[in-house]
């Protein structure tokens, strides 16, 4: 991307309302785990099937911080037919989205510290979180949630890159779903970093969490490409304008993305870029959702 395309900026919560969130979540299912809940308050593991395979650097989970968490199921349910699971105790609520009986993604409201905002949050697999963590401050980024332990997802640690970008890392107590399987429509199928620098995002995120990454050039603006374990990881674009936060996006796989665009006008979300044939031949799109968090959207058949 560059600066000709017109894009807008989207809001952020502050990174106190998103620890906050982080805090309560631990607190809610220790509460839970000790028996003082009338029922189970624990979150569900994040690969049903465990694999016991820990791959680092591979995003594993995605959390959304919202201000509206009803609002947010009602523009996902019906743009992506995902289906939510609900736990909470005194008031507090965490949202499991599911596709079929896969929960995918976690929705969080951090009460009166987040107003009208939201964001998506990645999570990266580690195979350290404490020695990972270590590494956030060192290196320029800013650890916002020291590692704790959240009973049956893992042991997770929340941090801004030199840049602000929010991120968190994980070492999942199921293991991580291997390489090599296609997403199925409506599921995450990417993540790209909107950052200033290419070249600190890349030292950044190498010694903190061990991403390697190259520069790939384009017509529509140089690319970054972060990697490990020989395979693709994330992306990164340079922010075309100066009204955008550097921030983490995900990628939806969509059927049809004329379809999706204009399901998610309907709903009430924001079209941050429109399909437009001369990006990647109209088959992206970027939309922001009622309460603010981005979503690029990506019609893909694989390959």
């Amino acid at each position: 991307m560059n600066d000709r395309i017109p894009v807008r900026g989207t809001r952020r919560p502050s990174p106190g309302g998103i620890r906050w969130a982080l805090a309560g979540l631990v607190a809610l299912t220790a509460i839970g785990g000790a028996g003082a809940c009338t029922k189970s308050l624990e979150v569900p593991a994040i690969n049903p099937t465990p694999t016991g395979q820990v791959i680092p650097g591979k995003v594993v989970w995605h959390d959304l911080y919202t201000s509206d968490v009803n609002s947010s199921k009602k523009f996902y349910g019906e743009l992506f037919g995902w289906s939510f699971q609900t736990i909470g105790s005194d008031g507090y609520d965490y949202v499991i989205a599911m596709i079929g009986p896969r929960p995918i993604a976690g929705f969080l409201r951090p009460e009166k510290r987040l107003t009208g905002a939201a964001e998506w949050v990645q999570y990266f697999s580690v195979a350290d979180v404490d020695a990972a963590a270590a590494r956030i401050e060192p290196n320029g980024g800013t650890l916002t949630f020291a590692p704790e332990d959240l009973p049956r997802r893992g042991r997770i640690a929340f941090g801004e890159d030199p840049e602000g970008a929010p991120f968190g890392i994980i070492r999942s107590d199921s293991g991580d779903r291997p390489d090599g399987i296609d997403p199925p429509h409506n599921d995450f199928l990417w993540n790209e970093l909107w950052t200033n620098d290419f070249g600190l995002a890349a030292l950044f995120y190498r010694d903190a969490i061990g991403l390697d990454s190259e520069v790939l050039p384009r017509k529509q603006g140089d690319y970054m490409l972060f990697t490990s374990g020989g395979e693709k990881r994330a992306g990164g674009i340079q922010i075309p304008q100066a009204d955008i936060e550097p921030q983490w996006l995900p990628t939806i796989r969509v059927i049809d993305i004329k379809a999706s665009v204009e399901k998610a006008r309907q709903l009430g979300g924001e079209i941050v870029l429109e399909p437009r044939w001369d990006i990647e031949d109209g088959m992206v799109a970027i939309i922001s959702d009622p309460n603010g968090a981005g979503v690029t959207l990506r019609q893909w058949e694989g390959d």
